[in-house]
């Protein structure tokens, strides 16, 4: 009597001669399907079903309460060893000459498109600068405060400073106190030693 060998895709015989199958048979036969119908879909939808299927699953545990897997943590640690703050910057000192030409040659490719997206930003956002102004008034006045002290190491005026830099003694003030970004290089082209004289 012929037996039944449970490969039903390489079965020799024209008829099925077990009706009964278990449910080994059914989790094969599903994964079979599953993968043919994977490598028939474009790549598009089966990267989105991918996507759609892991986060059921973080979904899914999130609900459980489990904690993040051992694999992933192992994972995190590895990725930031490889790529920690320090070896980031690195990364970017060593290749820093291309990345500067790279972001001024499409700076000025798309000097148009660029100088309309801050018109249109600006008209939806009027207030914007000086929403981030105010945001960041104390942070700017901790590190600007380094303006008044070398003016004061120069014993210069406020008046004299900005004649020097070529602002308005208004201006001068306004960097000293933080109301106003300063502009760095204007300082340093009419002092060159501030990097090194600041206190």
């Amino acid at each position: 009597m012929a037996t039944c060998r449970r490969d039903c895709f390489n079965c020799p015989f024209p008829d099925c001669i077990n009706d009964r199958l278990v449910s080994e048979d059914f989790k094969e036969a599903n994964a079979r399907d599953r993968d043919i119908r994977r490598e028939r879909q474009p790549p598009e939808v089966r990267r989105r079903r991918e996507n759609e299927r892991r986060k059921r699953r973080e979904k899914r545990r999130r609900l459980r309460g489990d904690d993040t897997p051992a694999r992933e943590l192992k994972a995190r640690a590895k990725n930031n060893a490889e790529y920690s703050p320090e070896k980031r910057h690195e990364m970017y000192m060593r290749d820093r000459e291309a990345v500067l030409a790279a972001q001024k040659a499409y700076r000025e490719e798309n000097r148009e498109a660029i100088l309309k997206y801050k018109r249109e930003y600006r008209m939806k956002h009027p207030d914007y600068l000086q929403n981030y102004h105010n945001e960041n008034e104390k942070r700017l006045r901790k590190k600007q405060i380094q303006i008044k002290l070398f003016r004061k190491s120069l014993l210069l005026s406020q008046r004299q400073f900005a004649k020097k830099v070529g602002v308005s003694p208004h201006t001068i003030h306004n960097w000293e106190t933080g109301r106003t970004p300063a502009n760095w290089a204007k300082i340093k082209a009419a002092f060159p030693d501030f990097e090194r004289r600041k206190l």
